[in-house]
Protein backbone atom coordinates (compact mmCIF):
# COMPACT_ATOMS: atom_id res chain seq x y z
CA UNK A 1 0.00 0.00 0.00
CA UNK A 2 1.47 3.64 -0.56
CA UNK A 3 1.27 6.12 1.55
CA UNK A 4 2.17 10.20 0.84
CA UNK A 5 3.94 11.63 4.24
CA UNK A 6 4.89 15.34 3.91
CA UNK A 7 6.67 17.02 6.74
CA UNK A 8 6.63 20.70 7.11
CA UNK A 9 7.39 23.69 10.15
CA UNK A 10 10.05 26.59 10.30
CA UNK A 11 13.49 25.73 9.54
CA UNK A 12 15.02 24.31 13.02
CA UNK A 13 11.84 22.86 14.27
CA UNK A 14 13.75 19.51 14.08
CA UNK A 15 11.15 18.26 10.74
CA UNK A 16 14.37 17.09 8.92
CA UNK A 17 15.21 15.12 11.51
CA UNK A 18 12.10 12.94 12.27
CA UNK A 19 11.87 12.74 8.36
CA UNK A 20 15.34 10.54 8.42
CA UNK A 21 14.25 8.73 11.85
CA UNK A 22 10.61 7.50 10.09
CA UNK A 23 12.49 6.64 7.24
CA UNK A 24 15.11 4.14 8.88
CA UNK A 25 12.34 2.74 11.25
CA UNK A 26 10.05 1.83 8.05
CA UNK A 27 13.41 0.42 6.01
CA UNK A 28 13.93 -1.60 9.36
CA UNK A 29 10.88 -2.90 9.68
CA UNK A 30 10.84 -3.91 5.73
CA UNK A 31 8.57 -1.46 4.51
CA UNK A 32 9.87 0.26 1.17
CA UNK A 33 10.04 3.70 1.59
CA UNK A 34 11.81 6.64 -0.15
CA UNK A 35 12.39 9.96 1.23
CA UNK A 36 12.46 13.09 -0.88
CA UNK A 37 12.87 17.08 0.33
CA UNK A 38 11.30 20.08 -1.35
CA UNK A 39 13.45 21.85 -3.32
CA UNK A 40 15.82 19.69 -4.42
CA UNK A 41 15.77 16.07 -5.36
CA UNK A 42 16.11 16.26 -8.97
CA UNK A 43 18.69 18.03 -11.59
CA UNK A 44 16.36 20.81 -11.93
CA UNK A 45 15.48 21.06 -8.46
CA UNK A 46 19.19 21.09 -7.17
CA UNK A 47 19.89 24.12 -9.48
CA UNK A 48 16.96 26.21 -8.36
CA UNK A 49 18.22 25.33 -4.99
CA UNK A 50 21.47 26.75 -5.45
CA UNK A 51 19.61 30.21 -7.20
CA UNK A 52 17.46 30.42 -4.36
CA UNK A 53 20.88 29.71 -1.65
CA UNK A 54 22.20 32.59 -3.64
CA UNK A 55 22.03 36.67 -2.94
CA UNK A 56 20.17 36.94 -6.15
CA UNK A 57 17.28 39.40 -5.48
CA UNK A 58 14.17 37.74 -5.99
CA UNK A 59 10.30 39.02 -6.30
CA UNK A 60 7.98 36.77 -4.49
CA UNK A 61 6.49 35.83 -7.68
CA UNK A 62 9.83 34.72 -9.22
CA UNK A 63 10.39 33.14 -5.96
CA UNK A 64 7.33 30.98 -6.04
CA UNK A 65 7.44 30.63 -9.30
CA UNK A 66 11.19 28.68 -8.86
CA UNK A 67 9.69 26.75 -6.26
CA UNK A 68 7.15 25.50 -8.48
CA UNK A 69 9.43 24.72 -10.85
CA UNK A 70 11.32 22.20 -8.61
CA UNK A 71 7.93 20.80 -7.19
CA UNK A 72 6.49 20.29 -11.20
CA UNK A 73 9.65 18.33 -11.43
CA UNK A 74 9.82 15.93 -8.24
CA UNK A 75 6.34 15.30 -8.65
CA UNK A 76 6.83 13.94 -12.49
CA UNK A 77 9.89 12.16 -11.70
CA UNK A 78 9.88 11.09 -8.45
CA UNK A 79 6.48 11.26 -6.54
CA UNK A 80 3.84 9.70 -8.96
CA UNK A 81 6.89 6.77 -9.92
CA UNK A 82 7.15 6.01 -6.28
CA UNK A 83 3.78 5.94 -5.12
CA UNK A 84 2.53 3.97 -8.32
CA UNK A 85 5.32 1.71 -6.99
CA UNK A 86 3.06 1.14 -3.69
CA UNK A 87 6.26 3.39 -1.64
CA UNK A 88 5.58 4.84 1.22
CA UNK A 89 6.78 8.73 0.39
CA UNK A 90 8.14 10.79 2.59
CA UNK A 91 9.09 14.48 1.68
CA UNK A 92 10.71 17.59 3.28
CA UNK A 93 8.07 20.35 2.13
CA UNK A 94 5.24 20.03 -0.25
CA UNK A 95 3.04 22.73 -1.74
CA UNK A 96 2.16 23.92 2.37
CA UNK A 97 5.62 25.50 2.43
CA UNK A 98 4.62 27.95 -0.60
CA UNK A 99 0.87 28.67 1.19
CA UNK A 100 2.88 29.31 4.71
CA UNK A 101 6.15 31.17 3.36
CA UNK A 102 4.51 32.95 -0.11
CA UNK A 103 0.96 33.28 0.57
CA UNK A 104 1.08 34.11 4.59
CA UNK A 105 4.56 35.42 5.13
CA UNK A 106 4.91 37.21 1.62
CA UNK A 107 1.17 38.21 1.45
CA UNK A 108 0.35 36.55 -1.80
CA UNK A 109 -2.72 36.18 -2.85
CA UNK A 110 -3.34 32.65 -1.77
CA UNK A 111 -6.06 31.72 -4.30
CA UNK A 112 -3.55 32.30 -6.88
CA UNK A 113 -1.32 29.93 -5.09
CA UNK A 114 -4.16 27.61 -4.93
CA UNK A 115 -4.77 28.09 -9.06
CA UNK A 116 -1.06 27.03 -9.12
CA UNK A 117 -1.40 23.81 -7.10
CA UNK A 118 -4.47 22.62 -9.13
CA UNK A 119 -2.41 22.68 -12.41
CA UNK A 120 0.71 21.41 -11.05
CA UNK A 121 0.30 19.10 -8.01
CA UNK A 122 -2.99 18.15 -8.94
CA UNK A 123 -4.45 15.24 -7.44
CA UNK A 124 -0.95 13.88 -5.76
CA UNK A 125 -2.02 14.77 -2.61
CA UNK A 126 -0.26 13.86 0.72
CA UNK A 127 -2.14 11.35 3.15
CA UNK A 128 -0.06 12.88 6.28
CA UNK A 129 1.30 15.62 6.84
CA UNK A 130 2.90 16.26 10.65
CA UNK A 131 3.78 20.31 11.22
CA UNK A 132 6.45 20.45 13.37
CA UNK A 133 5.39 23.99 15.88
CA UNK A 134 8.15 25.63 17.07
CA UNK A 135 7.70 29.38 18.54
CA UNK A 136 10.20 31.76 17.17
CA UNK A 137 12.71 31.91 20.36
CA UNK A 138 12.99 28.06 20.29
CA UNK A 139 13.83 28.57 16.67
CA UNK A 140 16.66 31.36 17.29
CA UNK A 141 17.94 29.04 20.11
CA UNK A 142 18.52 26.18 18.11
CA UNK A 143 19.96 27.33 14.84
CA UNK A 144 20.25 31.39 15.22
CA UNK A 145 20.00 33.75 12.58
CA UNK A 146 21.52 32.85 8.97
CA UNK A 147 21.77 36.18 7.38
CA UNK A 148 22.44 34.75 4.23
CA UNK A 149 19.29 32.64 3.69
CA UNK A 150 16.25 34.55 1.88
CA UNK A 151 14.08 32.98 5.09
CA UNK A 152 16.04 32.95 7.59
CA UNK A 153 17.22 36.57 7.96
CA UNK A 154 13.26 37.73 8.13
CA UNK A 155 11.98 39.04 10.84
CA UNK A 156 9.73 37.42 13.73
CA UNK A 157 6.90 39.03 12.31
CA UNK A 158 7.45 37.07 8.59
CA UNK A 159 8.05 33.73 10.78
CA UNK A 160 5.10 34.58 13.02
CA UNK A 161 2.98 34.94 10.01
CA UNK A 162 4.18 31.50 8.21
CA UNK A 163 3.52 29.84 11.64
CA UNK A 164 0.21 31.26 12.08
CA UNK A 165 -0.14 30.28 8.21
CA UNK A 166 0.74 26.61 9.13
CA UNK A 167 -1.69 26.15 11.94
CA UNK A 168 -4.85 27.53 9.81
CA UNK A 169 -3.95 24.44 7.91
CA UNK A 170 -3.65 22.71 10.11
CA UNK A 171 -7.01 23.21 11.98
CA UNK A 172 -8.94 23.10 8.52
CA UNK A 173 -8.24 19.59 8.19
CA UNK A 174 -7.16 17.98 11.52
CA UNK A 175 -7.69 14.45 9.84
CA UNK A 176 -4.61 14.76 7.93
CA UNK A 177 -2.24 17.44 9.72
CA UNK A 178 -0.82 16.27 13.07
CA UNK A 179 0.53 19.44 15.20
CA UNK A 180 3.19 18.44 16.90
CA UNK A 181 5.04 20.17 19.91
CA UNK A 182 8.48 20.24 18.31
CA UNK A 183 10.07 21.18 21.67
CA UNK A 184 9.13 17.78 23.01
CA UNK A 185 11.64 14.46 23.36
CA UNK A 186 13.01 13.46 19.86
CA UNK A 187 12.24 9.51 20.73
CA UNK A 188 8.82 10.53 22.07
CA UNK A 189 7.75 12.09 18.63
CA UNK A 190 9.57 9.86 16.69
CA UNK A 191 7.62 7.21 18.16
CA UNK A 192 4.50 9.02 17.79
CA UNK A 193 4.59 10.02 14.42
CA UNK A 194 5.84 5.68 13.52
CA UNK A 195 3.19 4.89 15.31
CA UNK A 196 0.74 7.46 12.56
CA UNK A 197 2.56 6.23 9.77
CA UNK A 198 1.85 2.22 10.86
CA UNK A 199 -2.02 2.95 11.90
CA UNK A 200 -2.40 4.89 8.19
CA UNK A 201 -0.42 2.22 6.74
CA UNK A 202 -2.92 -0.75 8.16
CA UNK A 203 -6.20 1.31 7.91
Amino acid sequence: MSLFIVFEGLDGSGKSTQQQLLNDKLQIDKISSISFREPGSTVIGEKIVKILQSDQKLSPLSELLLFYVSRSAIIEEKIKPALENYDVVICDRYFYSSIAYQGYGREMNIDFINQINDEVVKNIIPDLIFYMDINWEEKIKRKGINVNDRFEKEDRVFHDKVRSGYISMAKKDSDKWKIIDAEEDVENISSFIYETVKYNLNT
